[in-house]
């Protein structure tokens, strides 16, 4: 179905809407604690990015990573946001995925772990994270589930998060970069995940990779945006 209205970044909602209209009365009605703001935060959040593009998409493709590395220059310049939608038509047993990198060295990790079941974001050389070295712990969190939650623990602030993931079959990554904020939806929001990020420089080409198996990417799709 075409999308007439207003796109929420929801595939499956906007099939069946046709995207949201001025004409609209929308309930959004669900038992306690089951997501409702969220979901409703995130449709805002979408909606208000489609607005924020600024110049003409760049598509490449299709890419195969099959034990190696693949460089994909995203743009001639960047101010440091952009979109990125990808279409993943195979993703192999092992790891496999993609790093966003500048000319800094900086670099952030996101990529699928076949073997463990999981989707994971990884900051800890994403560029300064020293200062979660010197980070003091709120007396609600005295604990140390930072180190037994995530991987690849660093310091408070350089590591990894992750979410559980069936990496079979065919998947979409959208990627949203903002200067100092990443936001990955997979699936069309089914998988979502923020970090904070503080790179040295922008993050302008994107290191496609597997450690063995191969990594098909269909299509890249990266959009300019406004900071």
């Amino acid at each position: 179905q075409a999308i007439s209205g207003g796109a929420t970044g929801f595939v499956d909602l906007d099939n069946l809407t046709a995207g949201l209209h001025p004409s609209d009365f929308i309930i959004l009605a669900a038992r306690p604690s089951m997501g409702k703001t969220a979901l409703a935060l995130n449709i805002t959040q979408n909606v208000a990015i489609r607005g924020s593009r600024e110049g003409e998409p760049k598509t490449v493709g299709p890419v195969v990573a099959s034990g190696d590395t693949r460089t994909v220059s995203l743009f001639d310049s960047t101010d440091g946001a952009y979109e990125l939608d990808l279409s993943i038509a195979n993703l192999p047993s092992g790891i496999s995925g993609l790093r966003l990198v500048n000319g800094a060295g900086d670099k952030v990790d996101i990529y699928f772990d076949s073997s463990a079941g999981r989707f994971v974001m990884d900051r800890t050389e994403s560029g300064i994270v020293d200062f979660g070295e010197r980070g003091t712990v709120h007396e609600i969190e005295n604990h140390d589930k930072r180190k037994t939650l995530s991987i690849n623990y660093k310091n408070d602030f350089a590591l990894a998060t992750w979410a559980p993931f069936s990496v079979k079959g065919s998947h979409t990554m959208k990627i949203l970069y903002d200067v100092s904020s990443i936001e990955v939806f997979i699936d069309g929001g089914r998988v979502a995940m923020t970090n904070l990020v503080f790179p040295n420089l922008p993050y302008d080409s994107l290191e496609l990779y597997s450690d063995g198996g191969r990594l098909e990417i269909t299509s890249i799709k990266g959009t300019p945006m406004k900071t």
